[in-house]
């Protein structure tokens, strides 16, 4: 299964514009929504990225705090030549545990 993943996301190809705080805002508000009735059920995001954000209309800072409130974790998993140390800095702000391999 994950070789299959990895070879989907292989065959990707970026263009046009990344709403990356934008995305993890509307994901946010899904999970946060998700299962009231467990309490206790951990929440987590998984998102791959090519690079900065350029588009989202909400602040990354705003996304962060929201993430924070609605205990979601967000792991990020940045691919190709950019890095957004925001979006990592997200990831490490909502208690995820940073490995660089």
């Amino acid at each position: 299964m994950f070789e299959n993943f990895r070879l989907q996301l292989d065959r990707v190809s970026a263009s046009g514009d990344t709403a990356v705080y934008d995305a993890l805002d509307i994901a946010r508000g899904v999970l946060a929504n998700y299962r009231r009735d467990l309490p206790n059920l951990r929440k987590r995001i998984i998102i791959v990225s090519d690079g900065d954000d350029t588009s989202s209309k909400t602040p990354a800072k705003e996304v962060c705090y929201a993430l924070q409130k609605n205990k979601v974790l967000v792991d990020s998993v940045q691919v190709g030549t950019q890095s957004n140390s925001t979006l990592h800095a997200i990831s490490v702000a909502t208690g995820v545990k940073y490995s660089r391999s």
